[in-house]
Formats: structure tokens, C-alpha cells, sequence
């Protein structure tokens, strides 16, 4: 049975310190962990329901599988793109993408570090995949791998700069009924 890293403060921290060192932006962090019921997904993140947001989703697997996934509303969305490719977003075009996959990458790849340092055990990911829709319909990609958790909890990360205005949610989570690590 594999032993799982505890989400703390420093856990989130060093994540959200990555994506402020590739960015150069500095964002306030609000974390949290709690066991979530995937049909109340949208609600927990609070998400806008009429909204559409650019979700990013990461497969990690190794040592341990879990799943990552950033939301982020297109305002917000085209503040990142702009600030990466001095562009905005009116299409969502393969550069464009390619930018936003870099940018998971990084974040990906910090709770990648982390969970490889406290379990001694490599773990890769799956290149991003991203879509813009909805909530629900973004939620609805993740929500059945959320119910395989085995009612562990999930890691929520908000991160806001008030200027530029930028949102992300971002939320990790382990699959299998593995132990925790303290």
C-alpha cells in the first residue's frame, strides 16, 4: 500500500511559489483541504454556473496516482495569456494552449516535487489537456475520479492578484485507498 503526503500549509505554499516564480506575479494563497462530494464539485469551488472558465486537467501517476485540476475564469484566463504570450485570448488557438499547458506544467509539476520528496518514489504526469466550458461540463470530466478517492481529502488552492485581476482554483487529489504519510 503506498503512503500518500499529508496536504499542509508548506505543501501549498511551495506550489503556489512556483506558479508566482513563472509568472512574476505575486498572488494571495487560500488553501484548504476537505473530502468533497463530487455533485456539490461546482459549489466547493465556487464557480459561477453561467460562466465559462479554462479547466486544465493533469493525470499523475507512479508512486502514487492522483489527478490536478485548474480552473480559471476567461477573464482571468486572458489576463495569464497576455502576461505569457502579450496576447489575448479571443481564440483559443494551439499557441495559445501550448502557453496555458506550460503554465500547468509548472504547477503540475511543483505537487509532482513535493509528492516525489515525501514518498521517495518517482511520479510523472500526462501532458494537460485543455477545454473551456462551463463549470458542470468541466466538473463532469473529474467528478467520477473524485468519487474513486475512497472519501480521502482534496487539496483546493485559490490564488488571487488583485492586479492584474486573476483568479485560479486549483484542486489535487489522490486516487487509491492509500495510507497517509504525517
Amino acid at each position: 500500500m503506498h503512503k500518500l503526503p499529508l496536504f499542509d500549509q508548506g505543501f501549498a505554499s511551495r506550489i503556489s511559489a512556483a506558479f508566482e516564480d513563472f509568472l512574476n506575479i505575486a498572488f494571495e494563497l487560500n488553501w484548504k483541504t476537505k473530502k468533497i462530494n463530487p455533485d456539490d464539485l461546482v459549489w466547493e469551488l465556487s464557480l459561477e454556473e453561467d460562466f465559462y472558465y479554462l479547466g486544465i486537467l493533469s493525470k499523475l501517476e507512479g508512486g502514487v496516482t492522483a489527478y490536478a485540476l485548474i480552473l480559471m475564469d476567461l477573464s482571468s484566463a486572458d489576463e495569464l495569456i497576455n502576461t505569457l504570450t502579450n496576447e489575448h485570448i479571443y481564440l483559443l488557438d494551439e499557441y495559445k494552449e501550448t502557453a496555458m499547458q506550460e503554465l500547468a506544467n509548472i504547477v503540475i509539476g511543483a505537487f509532482s516535487s513535493e509528492v516525489e520528496k515525501k514518498t521517495g518514489e518517482r511520479v510523472d504526469y500526462q501532458i494537460p489537456l485543455v477545454a473551456v466550458d462551463l463549470p458542470m461540463a468541466l466538473a463532469d470530466a473529474i467528478c467520477s475520479k473524485i468519487s474513486e478517492t475512497n472519501d480521502q481529502e482534496v487539496l483546493l488552492l485559490d490564488l488571487k492578484c488583485p492586479m492584474p485581476l486573476i483568479y485560479i482554483k486549483i484542486l489535487f487529489f489522490y486516487i487509491l485507498g492509500c495510507e497517509k504519510l504525517a
